[in-house]
């Protein structure tokens, strides 16, 4: 065999190399990807959580200074709203790239969006139920 023979196979199996190797190089580069969008994605759900909490601290301190809730709801209202968002800030602060957003093992993001929905439902809920049974009994609160 001639010498451009020999190149010209070589040349030909390189190609043929690197054909078979670049799906697998995609692959590799697709699931890096897919991992950090999926970080991205949990730290902004994070962000967002934590800008709700603040929001609903805002709201119920708010709430507190026009006397539509007693001292009592209010501390432990807001108790629980500042734990909450602590844990939030603690989570956004740590640099582990999967997270829970609650105590609560296994919950996901969206059911800790729905579990603070349902929390901020329940406290408009008792807060109405105590304007109605102020004004049947004309009392003020």
């Amino acid at each position: 065999m001639s010498l451009e023979g020999i190149l010209f196979i070589a040349a030909m199996v390189l190609f043929a190399l690197v054909g078979i190797a670049l799906p697998f190089i995609g692959q590799r580069r697709k699931r890096g990807t897919a991992q950090l969008q999926h970080i991205q994605r949990t730290r902004d759900e994070l962000i967002t959580s934590y800008e709700r909490v603040l929001s609903t601290i805002r709201d119920l301190d708010e709430d507190y200074q026009l006397a539509k809730i007693n001292q009592g709801d209010y501390q432990e209202e807001r108790t629980y709203w500042s734990e909450y968002g602590v844990r939030l800030l603690q989570m956004l602060e740590s640099d582990k790239p999967s997270v829970e957003i609650l105590q609560t093992p296994g919950v996901k993001p969206n059911e800790a969006e729905a579990a603070l929905d349902h929390a901020v439902e329940e406290a408009i809920r008792n807060y109405r139920m105590a304007l109605e049974s102020a004004s049947l009994t004309g009392s003020k609160l």
